[in-house]
């Protein structure tokens, strides 16, 4: 599903105000990581986990490598946690809009990296030199830009190594699920919910299977209940095996509810 086509001026307009919604919202935003006595969920990892299988799977090679990494529309930096701690990563650098998710990013990142930088940018023309990363991270940024291909090529432009794409992810049933108010068509920040298929992340960046492509599928639903009451009480050994059985058993059982995806492009 492809965003409607906004001239310039409503593309400048659309930023602003995706700019000051997410300024407002970082700037009271507490991460659960951040509270005390909270540590990291599988739950909350479970779509970075789904990435990396698909990483390992393409064959991308991290032995022996001081990964230099991107991560696109950084927001909170949450998600940069399990990749700061899964793989050899020398430098990192997050990128959002938003000055004030900057800002929360580096606050969440703390120490665990000498070397992380925070830029506040537009995803849509990176400040980075062609094959500047090893790997170019984007994990529900596209679906907020005015031009999702243009994203998407800017981050096959800085990548020499892959990309990773984690977003909605469009079905059959899409149409459906709107209706019955399953899926959302506009998130609270204002923008119209884009979803993607592997077929559309190819043809943003012009390739029609000359490149590895690996995309999944798989169900996910982001709540506050789940999230801010469930998921604390669970977070011991215990209650982390469970919701990694729960969650598979529902991702397997629920197939048809599959609405989001992840997807690693390899360069040759």
């Amino acid at each position: 599903m492809r965003p409607p086509l906004l001239n310039a001026t409503e593309r400048e307009e659309y930023k602003r105000k995706q700019r000051e919604w997410h300024d407002s919202h970082y700037k009271a935003y507490e991460p659960p990581l951040l509270r005390a006595g909270q540590a990291e969920s599988f739950y909350r990892t479970f779509e970075q986990h789904v990435a990396a299988t698909l990483l390992k799977d393409s064959g991308f090679r991290t032995e022996n490598k001081q990964l230099r990494v991107l991560f696109s529309c950084v927001g909170c930096g949450e998600g940069l946690l399990f990749w700061l701690t899964r793989f050899p990563i020398q430098e990192i650098v997050g990128l959002d809009l938003s000055v004030e998710a900057c800002r929360l990013a580096r606050r969440v990142t703390g120490g665990q990296i000498d070397r992380n930088w925070f830029i506040q940018a537009d995803a849509e023309s990176l400040p980075f030199p062609d094959e500047s990363f090893d790997l170019a991270i984007v994990h529900n940024g596209l679906h907020h830009l005015t031009d999702p291909a243009a994203g998407l090529r800017e981050l096959w432009r800085v990548s020499r190594g892959a990309v990773i794409v984690i977003e909605p992810a469009d079905c059959r049933l899409m149409p459906l699920y709107l209706k019955l108010g399953i899926a959302r068509t506009r998130e609270d920040s204002g923008n119209e919910v884009v979803r993607f298929r592997k077929e559309d992340l190819l043809s943003f960046l012009g390739q029609d299977g000359n490149v590895q492509a690996l995309y999944r599928r798989y169900f996910w639903y982001d709540h506050s209940f789940i999230c801010d009451r469930l998921l604390p009480r669970l977070n011991h050994s215990p209650g982390q095996l469970l919701t990694r059985f729960m969650l598979s058993a529902v991702d397997y059982l629920f197939f048809f509810l599959r609405t989001k995806s992840a997807a690693v492009i390899v360069k040759s």
